[in-house]
């Protein structure tokens, strides 16, 4: 994709859809965190294991895309969220 039209892309849509991205948050950033939160989410569904896969760090990313999206849900999400929990009390070897 040229930057011009990813430039217009941008602009004129998919920045309507991210209100909170910063400017260092452009299409292709959005992109590869959305890109990190569906492979998370594969992993988790399909029952592989994540807990030596920085799965903290993973689920940060989709907190930070949710606030990008609509800071009452990621409000919200942090609140009732008990993923960081789960994660600290994962077996231990």
């Amino acid at each position: 994709m040229t930057k011009a039209y990813d430039k217009h892309l941008w602009l004129n849509g998919v920045s309507q859809s991210f209100p909170g991205a910063g400017a260092g948050e452009d299409r292709e950033a959005i992109y590869l965190m959305l890109d990190a939160m569906r492979s998370f989410r594969n992993d988790v569904m399909h029952h592989y294991a994540i807990f030596d896969r920085s799965p903290q760090k993973r689920f940060q990313n989709v907190l930070h895309i949710t606030k990008l999206i609509c800071p009452e849900t990621h409000w919200l999400t942090t609140e009732l969220s008990r993923v960081s929990q789960t994660i600290n009390d994962r077996p231990k070897a």
